[in-house]
Parts: structure tokens; C-alpha cells; sequence
């Protein structure tokens, strides 16, 4: 058969395909029955303007003819990582890299491809504004843990006896990522913890420095200081004699933290005590566990019903139990009562009921 325009056009596509002339020689043999040799075959696409490859377009074609680029390219949009790619197609890194510059492929660079790599679970950045920042850098600086991970990723952890501060821990957290959880029997506890985005939510690492950080202020000061409370402070109605008193407490080991806690609500007319609750050595037995304590522990009280009352009515608590306390205490004052026998009965039924929740599984 006679190699026509048209076959030589068939004969072309199929050489643009990344065959070999050889290769497109032999096709024409098998499909059509026209023996023609390379050299011969190379002329008549010159002659007709059908653009031949050059030498090294062709060795790396001939050196390709095992790799499925097309996989290579829709797989990468899957894994990200070169060095994956290489090792599933059993070719070298270099012609992967090759293949993506070739076919306008975007190669991520080092460090997001290890992000990529290692991201179990998808890690939203934070997005909230200065209130949000500031209540749960209170709420972190409270009674949660931080530590960098890696450069992309910043671990919060805690552990808790009461089922309120898990429902509230994941509650804060769930929005940015995968909080785990586990209740460990032997220790009666829940153990928490989260990896978030490390460039958003740095800003907790400031936990580790003594006293506040000064992007907190007089603007922003009532949302760290629920934060702080929901975590590790108290809403307290206790018996005092005859009568019974309201008690916001917040105590910790940092005395710059709640020195400076106590100036700020000074400037807003309120008046704290302060004092040393615990000393270095001292030991207490707290729900069956002796805790003995190798610092200082300080406990700054607001104590004064008014200024209790204002203070509680302007918190913004999230924290369950302290929610029912603090209504419970604005419930109270609103109905005048001031003797303890007056008030002991739903007292004692909300205790009742908080401890029924702890350690809740």
C-alpha cells in the first residue's frame, strides 16, 4: 500500500503520541502493510512541514515510554509530594519534577509539602476577633497546656474530672481542628488535646511569659477574665454566720499574673484581696489526692456583693457549672435574700447536681 497524505497524517499523530520513528515505521507495518524505512519516513514529514522532535526531546520520550505521565500529573494533585511519586511510579525524582515543570504544574515548595504530608487532620486558622482571642488565651492560660510541635503546628492539652470543661474544651477548639478525647478510668479523668494552626494561634505561647500580654486591655479585659475563670477560677456562694456571701475567685502561681489582674479591676472600681493561699511544701487533700505544692499559690477574691454582682453580671462565662452559679447568685440578689437559711436548699440542690457531673463519662 502507498503512503499517502492522509496516512502520513495518521502516521504523524501517532509519532506525536511520544513514539519513536522506529516505533511509527512499525505501526505502519502492523496497522496498514507499508514497509517503509525510518530515514524514508523522516523525509516525508519534512517534506510535508510536519515538524520533527529533536534529539534530546526524543531520547527523553524513549526514556518515558514506561511512565504514565498523565497518572503522574492527576496524582500529584492527590499527594503533593515528589518523593511519593517517585517511589509509586519507580522513577526518579528529578523526572517527576521534570514531567510537573514540563506540563505548568505548581510544585510546592519544601515546607508545604511536609505540612501536607503529615496533616492528619485539616487545621482551620483562627479567625476570631480581639474578644475571641481574648477569652481563650484566659481560658488556655487557666488550665490548658501549649507547646510548638512543629513549625506548622501548635498542641493545646488538658485533662479534667468534669464532663462541663470537656463539653466546653471541644466546644472552643472543634471549630479549628479534630479535638481528641479519652477518658482514662484508672485516673477518674478526661485527657484533651488538640494540634492547631501554629501561625494563628502563637499568640498562646505567650501563656509561658509572666503576667499579661499588652494586646490585653481595659477594652478586651472582661473576656480574658471569663476565660480565666471558665478554666480555673471559682463563682462561689458560701455560708458566712447567719448570712451568706457571693465570691469571684481566680488563684494560680503566677503573682505578676494576678497582681496585674487586681490593678486593672481596681481601675474599674472594684476591690480585690489578695493573699497567699498555699505555701512552698504546704499540702491539701483535694477529692482524694494529696496535692503538695512546690511553689507559692495566690488567690485574688472579689468579695463585696455589689461589686460580686456587677462583676458577674458583665462576665461572659461559657463554662457550664459557673453559668448556673453565677445565675443562681443573680437570681438570689434579685430577690433580696440575705440569710444563709433562706438560700441553703437551692445551694445544696445546685451542688448536688454539679457533683453529679463530675467525672461524668
Amino acid at each position: 500500500m502507498k503512503l499517502t497524505k492522509d496516512l502520513l497524517n495518521v502516521a504523524y499523530e501517532f509519532y506525536k503520541e511520544g513514539n519513536s520513528v522506529k516505533d511509527t515505521k512499525e505501526f505502519l507495518e502492523k496497522e496498514y502493510n507499508i514497509y517503509i524505512c525510518p530515514e524514508t519516513l523522516r523525509k516525508s514529514f519534512r517534506r510535508f512541514g510536519l515538524v520533527r522532535r529533536k534529539n534530546k526531546e526524543s531520547i527523553t520520550i524513549s526514556r518515558r515510554k514506561h511512565i504514565d505521565v498523565e497518572k503522574v500529573l492527576s496524582d500529584y494533585k492527590e499527594v503533593k509530594s515528589i518523593r511519593a511519586l517517585a517511589r509509586n511510579h519507580k522513577i526518579s525524582r528529578g523526572t517527576v519534577r521534570k514531567i510537573l515543570v514540563e506540563n505548568d504544574m505548581r510544585i510546592l515548595d519544601n515546607d508545604e509539602a511536609i505540612l501536607i504530608s503529615n496533616l492528619k487532620h485539616k487545621k482551620i486558622p483562627f479567625y476570631g476577633d480581639s474578644q475571641d482571642k481574648t477569652y481563650l488565651y484566659g481560658f488556655v492560660l487557666g488550665d490548658v497546656h501549649v507547646f510548638k510541635r512543629s513549625k506548622f503546628t501548635l498542641r493545646a492539652i488538658t485533662h479534667t474530672t468534669h464532663r462541663s470543661f470537656v463539653d466546653l474544651f471541644i466546644k472552643e477548639f472543634s471549630k479549628f481542628g479534630k479535638v481528641n478525647s479519652k477518658y482514662r478510668a484508672k485516673k477518674k479523668e478526661w485527657g484533651l488535646f488538640i494540634d492547631l494552626d501554629y501561625k494563628s494561634f502563637s499568640f498562646l505561647e505567650e501563656r509561658k511569659k509572666e503576667g499579661l500580654p499588652n494586646w490585653i486591655n481595659k477594652n478586651n479585659f472582661v473576656s480574658f477574665l471569663s476565660g480565666f475563670i471558665d478554666a480555673d477560677g471559682s463563682v462561689i456562694i458560701r455560708k458566712a454566720g447567719d448570712y451568706f456571701q457571693y465570691v469571684i475567685r481566680v488563684f494560680g502561681q503566677d503573682k505578676k499574673l494576678l497582681n496585674q489582674i487586681k490593678s486593672i479591676l481596681e481601675e474599674m472600681g472594684y476591690h480585690p484581696s489578695f493573699y497567699k493561699n498555699f505555701g512552698v511544701g504546704e499540702s491539701r487533700n483535694w477529692n482524694g489526692r494529696i496535692i503538695k505544692y512546690n511553689k507559692d499559690y495566690y488567690a485574688m477574691d472579689i468579695y463585696k456583693k455589689e461589686e460580686t454582682i456587677k462583676l458577674l453580671s458583665i462576665l461572659k462565662l461559657k463554662h457550664e457549672e459557673k453559668i448556673k452559679r453565677k445565675n443562681l447568685a443573680l437570681f438570689l440578689y434579685s430577690k433580696g435574700l440575705v440569710k444563709w437559711d433562706d438560700v441553703k436548699k437551692p445551694i445544696r440542690k445546685l451542688r448536688e447536681l454539679i457533683q453529679s457531673q463530675i467525672l461524668a463519662q
